[in-house]
């Protein structure tokens, strides 16, 4: 089992304990997954990688390698087919809506082991 394994396990078993000790039986406590966790972070890392990428003015994207540019176009046309529209992260985003999904991303990473603020994409 590895470290973040682990931790998730720890987590798992403090929420269990909490859920034990709750005073009313109507208390909702809600542990999901590492899957489900796993899940949303790649979902949202695209979403980030997504938005970042179509902020590049195509300027910006001509100083790329063309095989770099070929790639990472058909990247993004793969995030526009998987994530509705409403989801994707285009120009002129707020800084709010930019903290958000970092904050989302910072966050799901920090619950599988990762260091805070680790917002790699």
């Amino acid at each position: 089992m590895d470290e973040s394994e682990k931790v998730i396990e720890r987590m798992i078993t403090v929420m269990k304990r909490r859920r034990r000790m709750a005073v009313t039986k109507d208390a909702d406590v809600f542990i999901r997954s590492k899957k489900a966790v796993v899940r949303e972070l790649k979902k949202y890392e695209a979403l980030l990688w997504y938005g970042r990428h179509v902020a590049q003015t195509d300027e910006q994207k001509a100083k790329w390698e063309p095989d770099i540019r070929a790639g990472a176009e058909k990247a993004a046309r793969e995030v526009e087919k998987k994530y509705p529209k409403e989801e994707l992260i285009q120009r002129g985003v707020s800084d709010f809506d930019w903290g958000m999904i970092s904050g989302k991303v910072s966050t799901l990473r920090w619950l599988i082991g990762g260091q805070w603020d680790e917002l790699d994409s």
